[in-house]
């Protein structure tokens, strides 16, 4: 049973994720991706990582992402 009907599922995947994100988190622009502290989980060091082409994100720390 799908928990978010299709429209709403369908309206987040148009969202821009690195200019939402970055309301909450500052970024560092590497190699094309953008790095950051994770908003899911306390860290010291950047393993957020948004990439921009695919419009998603993966962190390297909780192993949780989007894509």
């Amino acid at each position: 049973m799908q928990k978010y009907s299709q429209e709403v599922i369908d309206e987040v995947k148009k969202m821009d994720i690195l200019k939402y994100v970055s309301q909450y988190v500052t970024f560092e622009k590497k190699s094309g991706l953008y790095f950051g502290l994770c908003p899911l989980h306390n860290e010291d060091d950047e393993s957020f990582a948004i990439y921009p082409d695919s419009n998603s994100f993966y962190c390297f720390g909780c192993t949780r992402g989007l894509s």
